[in-house]
């Protein structure tokens, strides 16, 4: 940009020795961008006469794309500042959570509010959420880490942890508790979701029961979660599920009652390809790491 800038100035000025001026170099400088630009082109740019100098029918051309150029540029560079901080993109979002959680809600509010952030949202389980980042068709997925990692050559990030609910009708037994813990619902049919035949969610609610020492007595359904809030209204069983996934549901006529003890939380991560350098990734995971310190100290 450089020589087109020297030359754009020498056409302007219509005078070396101006142009230096102007621009804080000697004349010496712009002779030679203005011969190396000639060179560039295979033809003459200007024309020297005893009172200054005047454009060539080459050096007008060159002038005017020299001017579109330089708009271009300054035009790229307001882009590529607004890219870099983060005011322009696009972010492809996977989940596997309840976005009633107080963590990501407010991120993708705030989000949301910036015109040219282009956000789309998919939900969909485990599986599905690793085979859409290898396809390139989300850019990071929030979903609950594995008891180990579910695929080694995925970048992971530890965000918040979710403690889980239990909703049972309010004429059981265990529900006039304040809490509850897996020893609690032993005898208690629990009912798991999975999703399109993805095991993944049952297996490891019932995993984390193993872990506390426990083994429920389950029942799978692939259903939504609204529909696991319905069949424990029907006295089908108690349902489990996270801690926010459960307050985004009218459960007046239910108990919700918080799992206590070992293995009662889920750890939510991020998950994206090492390769994907959308700096969107790093935007949301910065606002959602803001966030997390303000809601752990909170009265």
């Amino acid at each position: 940009m450089f020589d087109l800038d020297t030359f754009l100035m020498v056409a302007n000025e219509l005078s070396f020795s101006r142009a230096a001026v102007r621009l804080g170099i000697s004349q010496p400088t712009v002779t030679r961008t203005i011969r190396r630009l000639e060179h560039l082109f295979s033809a003459d740019l200007v024309e020297r006469h005893s009172h200054g100098i005047q454009l060539t029918y080459a050096g007008e051309a060159v002038r005017q794309s020299a001017h579109l150029i330089s708009q271009e540029m300054v035009d790229l560079s307001y882009l590529l500042d607004r890219i870099n901080k983060r005011h322009i993109g696009t972010l492809k979002i996977g989940f596997f959570i309840s976005l009633n959680s107080e963590y990501i809600l407010p991120v993708l509010t705030r989000l949301f509010e910036h015109p040219e952030l282009r956000i789309s949202l998919m939900e969909a389980p485990l599986h599905r959420q690793i085979s859409a980042l290898r396809q390139k068709r989300i850019d990071v997925a929030l979903i609950p880490m594995p008891l180990k990692a579910f695929d080694l050559s995925v970048n992971y990030e530890d965000l918040w942890k979710e403690h889980l609910s239990v909703v049972l009708p309010k004429e059981h037994g265990i529900s006039v508790t304040n809490d509850i813990s897996w020893e609690d619902l032993t005898g208690t049919q629990v009912i798991l979701r999975t999703d399109g035949g993805d095991q993944w969610s049952a297996d490891y609610v019932r995993a984390l029961a193993q872990k506390a020492g426990h083994h429920l007595h389950s029942v799978e359904v692939s259903v939504s979660r609204e529909s696991i809030v319905a069949l424990v209204r029907a006295g089908l069983g108690a349902g489990v599920m996270s801690e926010f996934s459960a307050a985004s549901f009218n459960t007046g006529d239910l108990s919700v009652l918080p799992l206590s003890g070992p293995f009662s939380e889920i750890q939510i991560v991020a998950a994206w390809l090492p390769e994907n350098a959308n700096p969107m990734v790093r935007l949301l995971l910065e606002e959602i790491t803001q966030i997390m310190p303000a809601r752990h100290t909170k009265p």
